[in-house]
């Protein structure tokens, strides 16, 4: 079994024992970390998103601290990392600001897959020459799943802990919980039971505390329990395995050079075809009114919106296949084919901004803007790679470019944002927003609500006879706000949530 040690250090008694705290405290950290999610994020997944606050802020950080200290030669907050680290603490502290369930509901997913890449890019050596390709993911995943591989140490790790002290004998915390152990179980099933028996006074004093062990004796403490020790072995099994520079190499070698006349063939091929497609298109590129029939606009919104994000795609692969990888006149013909592409993010931009304006912003509106907002970027970036004689190293200005990108939205007040932009946008006399269709938004935006509540309640914008029903929608929905905000715990609260129960006081 794999000795746990931090890193390499003399044996000089200082340096050992410096060793053995960093060890102790990293061991000690795991095991807290694992007993913070039974405590204070344990069934979130069936409350949603409203769980998440204050204690998913801090339990992300928890999980900083614990590879800071894996590496306290690797400062991560370094100004070297801020590039990656700045962004990446936005996302942490964007549970602790808003409700906002869409954008927490993508972070749950997202957040994961950043923090290892980015992380593992800090541990990297001469991490500024390593070109971001397949071989670099490859050697990532490698890395990610080494963990599975110190269980063992991790499960030995917390046993030294347990049994054995640094000098060998016996650990008084072993003494401590087998002592606690024994006197619960004479306790509640000998002394208490006796007493009960014989006074009922006394039977009714210490009803609590036999509460409190039939519970502690539950199917869901039971459940707690075996997801602490296992959440307690994987976190410190990551960082064991994780502690390590990542060593990895696949620049040495000049880049291969594509062929030129495969490549031409190929990219002037997609850009005739590309062209021929705008000049089918060109009448609906560029649109003065949307129609009125709701699904035909809706399929000419998202029709562009696709079109443009997977040009965008194919404008990646081809880049990472081909640039500077030919002669000159193959990357021209790259030059017009990405010049090109911005007439579909005009047409796609004009589209989304002409549909917003019609129907109001949603959650899927927003950020799908927002996605066109990214391409734009994206393209103006590779455009400038042409006049640019240094290697390109795409995949990681895209992977960087997400990371801010997503950092910036998710600490963004993008529900307040919402409903205000469709309240001055359902003034105008072309609009069709129907205001009810908001209550899909959370408390974030409860306060705004109650505050404008005769004009909420009073202004609705009804098609049909049918709509009418609705009437109260904006009341009901306030008092399932007002619901939700009474039944969350401190921990579950964020910023958002504290100021809007300042204003209903």
């Amino acid at each position: 079994m794999e000795t746990f040690e931090i890193e390499e250090q003399p044996k000089e008694k200082e340096a050992v024992k410096k060793r053995h705290y960093i060890r102790l405290s990293v061991i000690l950290l795991s095991a807290g970390i694992s007993l913070f999610w039974v405590i204070f994020l344990w069934g979130f997944i069936e409350k949603g998103t409203i769980a998440l606050g204050f204690n998913a802020t801090i339990f992300l950080i928890l999980i900083l601290l614990l590879f800071q200290e894996l590496n306290p030669n690797n400062k991560l907050y370094a100004k070297k990392n801020f590039q990656w680290f700045i962004p990446l603490s936005l996302v942490m502290l964007s549970f602790s600001l808003y409700e906002n369930p869409f954008i927490k509901i993508v972070t749950i997913f997202i957040y994961p897959i950043i923090f290892t890449l980015f992380y593992n890019y800090s541990m990297l050596q001469n991490r500024e020459k390593i070109n971001w390709d397949h071989t670099f993911f490859g050697a990532l995943v490698v890395r990610l799943f080494q963990f599975l591989a110190k269980f063992a140490d991790a499960i030995g790790a917390y046993s030294s802990v347990l049994i054995k002290s640094s000098d060998n004998r016996k650990s008084n915390l072993k003494r401590v919980l087998l002592g606690i152990t024994i006197l619960m179980l004479v306790s509640f099933f000998i002394i208490i039971p006796l007493l009960s028996a014989a006074d009922k006074i006394f039977a009714e004093k210490v009803e609590f505390l036999i509460i409190w062990f039939q519970n502690l004796l539950s199917e869901t403490t039971f459940a707690k329990v075996v997801v602490f020790l296992f959440l307690a072995v994987v976190f410190l099994a990551m960082g064991i395995a994780w502690k390590k520079p990542f060593k990895f190499k696949n620049n040495a070698k000049e880049t291969k050079q594509v062929d030129s006349i495969v490549s031409g063939i190929i990219i002037s091929g997609i850009l005739l075809l590309y062209i021929l497609f705008l000049s089918i298109q060109v009448k609906y590129l560029w649109v003065n009114e949307l129609p009125v029939n709701f699904n035909v606009t809706e399929s000419l919104v998202k029709s562009g919106f696709w079109q443009l994000f997977t040009l965008t795609v194919i404008n990646l692969g081809i880049f990472f296949v081909s640039f500077q990888k030919t002669n000159k006149f193959v990357q021209k013909i790259l030059l017009v084919f990405t010049g090109a592409s911005f007439l579909l993010l005009g047409s796609a931009a004009q589209r989304m901004i002409m549909y917003v304006t019609y129907y109001g912003f949603s959650y899927e509106k927003f950020y799908a803007l927002y996605t066109v907002l990214f391409c734009g970027i994206l393209l103006i970036w590779l455009l400038s790679r042409f006049f640019i004689k240094k290697r390109a190293n795409i995949i990681k200005a895209v992977c960087f470019l997400f990371l801010w990108m997503f950092a910036i939205v998710t600490i963004l007040p993008v529900e307040r944002f919402v409903i205000q932009s469709n309240v001055a946008l359902a003034e105008l006399s072309k609009s069709r927003i129907k205001l009810y269709e908001l209550t899909m938004l959370s408390n974030d935006v409860l306060g705004y609500v109650e505050e404008n509540k005769d004009y909420f309640y009073q202004t609705e914008n009804y098609s049909d006879i049918n709509d009418v029903k609705k009437y109260d929608t904006w009341a009901l929905w306030v008092f399932n706000q007002n619901k939700i905000l009474r039944e969350k715990k401190f921990y579950e609260m964020n910023l958002s949530n504290i100021f809007q129960n300042q204003n209903s006081d």
